[in-house]
Order: C-alpha cells, then sequence, then structure tokens
C-alpha cells in the first residue's frame, strides 16, 4: 500500500508568496514617488522654458522695430502695449510694458533717452500663478554721434 504524500518542495507556499509580494510593494511604492516627482519637476521645466521663450520673442518683436515706432505706441496707447493670452501658447499669459527713460548727461555724454522694455509671462501650474521677466533698453539710432537724437529738435 502506498501513501500520498500533500508535501512537495517543488512550488512556493502562500506564506512565502504573500511575504514576496509585500517586499515588492515596499519598494515599488517610493520609487512610484520618485516617477511622480520627476514628472511634476519637468513639467515645471518645461513650462518656465516656454515662458522665457515667449520673454525672448516678445523683446525681438520691439527691437525688431525702430524706436520711433516703438515710443509712437507708448504716446499713443500708454505704457501697457500688450496684455492678454499668447497666441502660440493659450496657458501663458504676456504683457509688455513700455516706460521712457531718460539718462542725464554727464561731463563726457550727452542726454541719452531710452525706452525701457520689460515683458512678463504668467501662468498657473499647479494651483499657483508663475511669472518670468525680462527686462531691456531700447535707443534711437543715431548714425552721426555729433547729431542731435531724433525728436530732440
Amino acid at each position: 500500500m502506498q501513501r500520498l504524500s500533500f508535501k512537495s518542495s517543488a512550488g512556493y507556499t502562500f506564506i512565502e508568496l504573500l511575504l514576496a509580494i509585500t517586499i515588492l510593494a515596499l519598494l515599488i511604492a517610493p520609487l512610484l514617488a520618485l516617477f511622480a516627482t520627476a514628472f511634476n519637476a519637468i513639467t515645471l521645466a518645461g513650462q518656465q522654458t516656454t515662458a522665457v521663450n515667449l520673454c525672448r520673442a516678445g523683446i525681438e518683436s520691439l527691437k525688431s522695430r525702430d524706436y520711433e515706432a516703438v515710443y509712437g505706441d507708448y504716446r499713443a496707447g500708454g505704457p501697457v502695449l500688450e496684455d492678454g493670452p499668447v497666441e502660440e501658447a493659450p496657458l501663458f499669459r504676456r504683457k509688455i510694458e513700455v516706460e521712457p527713460v531718460t539718462l542725464p548727461a554727464g561731463p563726457a555724454s550727452p542726454e541719452l533717452e531710452l525706452l525701457q522694455l520689460t515683458v512678463t509671462v504668467s501662468w498657473t501650474a499647479r494651483g499657483s500663478q508663475q511669472s518670468f521677466s525680462a527686462e531691456t533698453y531700447m535707443s534711437p539710432r543715431v548714425t552721426d554721434p555729433t547729431s542731435p537724437p531724433p525728436g530732440a529738435d
């Protein structure tokens, strides 16, 4: 007579499987949190890069025009030339401001009229308001350094 044996060393017991799954879960949970944090950081970096590029594009659009045209827009409409959503990136708002600045004449230099150009791009990221600003100056082009600047009559 032969006895049937239910013991087998070929497989894993339920406790061994449960222990293995628990260890895997404990190791995977921090990795998933790490991936989520990395994804948020990459998303924010992409948004900041977009904001920087939109600021540069705003400044370059002003600098591609001449001083008199930009100053004329300032005189006609005030210091804010543009304020609203950006057509290429509707999640972002761009504000372009122009402000005249006059540097007083020094002993070796004449009085200099400048336009201060400020471009601010703002957006909402993860429920908080983010913004990036860039600033530069524009001056009238003077071909002859001894002649007065345009509009100095």
